[in-house]
């Protein structure tokens, strides 16, 4: 069967991808560039968030137990009384046609374990897809530890991003917060990629693509270490690990959506990033989207409003 389809192609890694498909039948093109993507060096966790629903979304780089991220839920996912519902993770509409993403809340603990403190060595970058909301206040995409003494965060600052990493505090070697801010760059409604780079005694933040703030520091950074009980018990390891919406001792003051996160035990270079966003930017040019997600959150809104009182003697049943 012939299924016509509009397809923007781009050469990733040596091999011409297509950045967006509406063929049924087929491959979405998302996960063509899943898997090409996996393949890339360096690279050591890779989430799509595209299973749309249930508690877990896999890290599509490993298979072994208590791998994957596990997203908070009381009793059902995202259920129980309306603070339960604006407050924990819910799935969403993602970037690419079909394609599910993680709507990410203001609770402490929206992501319960992940077992990710940092990669061999100290270079690394961080990309993420993320969707944010007027009048979220400061919210914190992802991070690892509290991202102020230790570890790193990646988080909005009004309308633009901040990138830190934490070391104990003081004024000599090694000691004090770095961090590089780009300021002005978030536009609301709007998929948009960003892309965290420790590059030896360089900060640097990507957006869309494209070098959006810099800094030079003396270049001392440790990744925290791995808790002495985290092999021994790994299912409740929730003791500052990789986090989305928190930092180990602050959370997010609004919500957010991300669609994809990746990280690589290296510095990407910069057309390596701008090839990335490239491969992956939405078929929906930045009006339409925010057409689809003001429509999007007024269906939600309406669907929250509505309740169902059930006689007392169905016991939850017609």
């Amino acid at each position: 069967m012939n299924v016509s389809r509009k397809l923007k192609t781009v050469m990733l890694w040596g091999c011409f991808l297509p950045a967006a498909s509406l063929a049924e039948g087929e491959a979405q093109a998302w996960e063509k560039l899943a898997d090409a993507k996996q393949q890339t060096p360096g690279i050591v966790r890779l989430y799509t968030f595209a299973e749309g629903r249930g508690l877990r979304t896999r890290n599509l780089l490993d298979d072994a137990p208590f791998s994957d991220m596990v997203i908070a839920g009381k009793g059902v996912f995202a259920g129980g009384n309306r603070e339960d519902k604006e407050n924990y993770p819910r799935w969403v509409n993602g970037r690419w046609p079909g394609k599910s993403g993680l709507s990410i809340g203001t609770m402490r603990k929206s992501i319960g374990r992940t077992h990710f403190y940092g990669v061999e060595g100290k270079d690394f970058t961080v990309e993420m897809w993320v969707r944010t909301t007027p009048g979220a206040g400061r919210v914190v995409f992802a991070s690892v530890g509290d991202g102020y003494s230790n570890g790193w965060r990646l988080n909005s600052r009004g309308n633009g991003v901040d990138f830190a990493l934490g070391r104990k505090p003081g004024r000599g070697q090694g000691e004090g917060l770095v961090n590089v801010l780009a300021k002005d760059c978030l536009r609301a409604h709007v998929w948009q990629q960003l892309v965290a780079v420790l590059n030896d005694n360089n900060l640097q933040l990507y957006v869309d693509g494209k070098l959006a703030g810099e800094k030079a520091f003396d270049g001392v950074y440790r990744h925290p270490e791995t808790p002495a009980g985290r092999h021994r018990t790994p299912e409740i390891d929730t003791r500052g690990g990789l986090q989305l919406g928190t930092t180990a001792s602050h959370k997010s003051e609004g919500r957010f959506d991300i669609d994809e996160l990746a990280i690589w035990s290296r510095a990407l270079a910069p057309a390596e990033i701008a090839t990335l966003y490239a491969a992956a930017r939405p078929e929906a040019g930045p009006e339409e989207q925010v057409e689809q997600h003001q429509a999007e959150l007024a269906r939600r809104k309406q669907l929250d409003g509505i309740t169902i009182e059930l006689p007392k003697d169905t016991f939850g049943y017609f």
